[in-house]
């Protein structure tokens, strides 16, 4: 073999240098351009008026609508211009979460100044021409706006400087979540290399939805970016730094908390092998304390203090119950609301079907929290950081586009010497890779013969189930064979290095 420092080996660094410049160049270079010529692309000034209809409007007249005026405000803002939603006979009641028809009575709130009326209804004058009535009909049951009172209030400023009727002002604002993907995939590579950071960006774009949601939309993925922090941070040993991120993210959208569960499970483990304080990842859980309660006192400064954070939980409460039954979700719950051979169901049909597969639901999760557990006993915090999205799965329903985060499942197995060195030759170092890029190319094959949005994402469901199931059951094996059985398994193990 050729010595490691040779003259060869040294000459043939500065090449492969090269080599992985081009490969992220282009591939980041093809995103670009798709960016700009694709639909609501950096090429126009066209936006996604579905998104921007919600979070636009709901975070700037917050103080008027709240959680569920928008819609009823619209159809009255409309009728007082005689504009064409006007005529729109049903819209979602953000209440009862039934559909209604808007009552002819329908007034202004009185939280409405004269002027910020006038401001209202010219936004909703903007908007209205840029999707079609029957679209309009969609928007306005659809589920209102749900951002968190400290997302709405980091929010609320920037819409307050955005012009909506100022062409360059939309173009200027799709550029943070373009930005935000570029500065991500930078900071990938910086901590695990280029070969990482394209399969990173290759699966956060090959994902079903994101195509279609990330141009043209307000800030859509903001809450990825600082995700996606978290294992950098780890890697480069800036614990308070990860767990500050992982806090940001929970702060705005809720969900990420369960991450934590990585390093409160990694933190017994230590505890319990070492005999001492894990100091690291109490680092980590200081940092998302830090950040959460950043975030928990910003959603409540004043004007509404803590009812927003109160009307928040009404309204994420009702929500999330409602959209379990929904298309585009995500989770093992989704999965038991569809009848095994069924054409797509009614959602009274879906509800029926779940209330009645309570039991195989408790044992499903049983069994896949059960196996986590166990796997989580030899994994370092990248990997448990990573495996904690099956307990997201697990325990929740999410937005489908909320699973990007299968891109981090890339990063699996990437800690170690050996994971370090040519990982690609070892099948184990593509598992990550296949549970990251795998279930969105079934997907897309499955689309092709199905063409209901529903079944597609039972079929993702079904997908995400087998694949982390097999992925614990192998992890598990592994350890055992490993350790030379359970007791050697159950065995206190000596310190581990942190990754570097």
């Amino acid at each position: 073999r050729t010595p490691t420092g040779s003259p060869a080996v040294s000459a043939r660094r500065p090449e492969r240098s090269r080599v992985a410049r081009l490969v992220l160049a282009g591939l980041l270079g093809a995103i670009l351009l798709g960016a700009w010529l694709g639909p609501r692309g950096l090429g126009s000034s066209r936006i996604h008026a579905w998104n921007w209809y919600h979070y636009y409007l709901g975070a700037k007249y917050f103080d008027e609508v709240g959680y569920v005026g928008l819609y009823e405000q619209t159809i009255v803002a409309q009728r007082e211009d005689d504009g064409p939603l006007a005529t729109i006979d049903g819209i979602r009641d953000l209440e009862s979460y039934e559909v209604v028809r808007p009552p002819p009575g329908l007034r202004r709130d009185p939280r409405f100044s004269d002027a910020r009326w006038a401001a209202f209804k010219a936004d909703v004058a903007v908007l209205a021409p840029m999707l079609s009535v029957a679209t309009w009909r969609k928007v306005l049951t659809d589920r209102g706006y749900n951002a968190t009172p400290a997302a709405d209030a980091l929010q609320r400023p920037l819409v307050g400087v955005l012009d909506l009727d100022s062409p360059a002002h939309r173009w200027l604002a799709k550029w943070f979540d373009v930005g935000g993907v570029m500065v991500m995939t930078a900071l990938v590579w910086w901590a695990f290399g280029w070969e990482m950071a394209v399969l990173v960006l290759a699966a956060l774009f090959l994902f079903p939805p994101n195509p279609g949601r990330f141009l043209g939309g307000l800030i859509k993925y903001d809450w990825l970016f600082a995700i996606v922090l978290v294992p950098v941070c780890l890697r480069r040993d800036r614990p308070l730094l990860a767990g500050l991120a992982l806090g940001f993210a929970t702060s705005l959208r809720v969900f990420p908390a369960v991450f934590l569960g990585a390093f409160v499970a990694r933190a017994l483990v230590r505890l319990y092998d070492e005999r001492a304080l894990p100091r690291r990842e109490l680092t980590v859980m200081a940092g998302f304390a830090a950040a959460l309660t950043l975030g928990l006192a910003v959603g409540a400064l004043p004007p509404g203090g803590t009812d927003r954070w109160r009307a928040f939980a009404a309204k994420i409460g009702e929500h999330n119950a409602e959209m379990t039954y929904g298309e585009g979700r995500v989770g093992l719950r989704h999965l038991f609301t569809h009848r095994p051979g069924a054409d797509a169901e009614s959602i009274p049909e879906r509800r029926d079907n779940l209330d009645g597969a309570r039991l195989p639901v408790l044992v499903t999760q049983a069994i896949l929290l059960g196996l986590l557990a166990v796997a989580l006993r030899r994994r370092d915090e990248l990997d448990a950081l990573v495996l904690m999205s099956i307990a997201l799965f697990t325990l929740s329903v999410a937005s489908h586009y909320y699973w990007s985060i299968l891109a981090l499942w890339a990063l699996l197995l990437r800690d170690g010497p050996a994971a370090r060195a040519r990982w690609w030759r070892s099948w184990r170092g593509w598992v990550g890779p296949a549970i990251a890029l795998v279930p969105s190319l079934l997907f897309r094959i499955y689309d092709r013969f199905q063409p209901d949005g529903y079944l597609q994402w039972i079929f993702m469901d079904a997908c995400l189930l087998i694949a982390f199931a097999v992925v614990l059951v192998g992890f598990i094996v592994g350890d055992l064979r490993e350790a030379g059985g359970w007791r050697g398994w159950i065995a206190r193990r000596p310190a581990a290095q942190a990754p570097g």
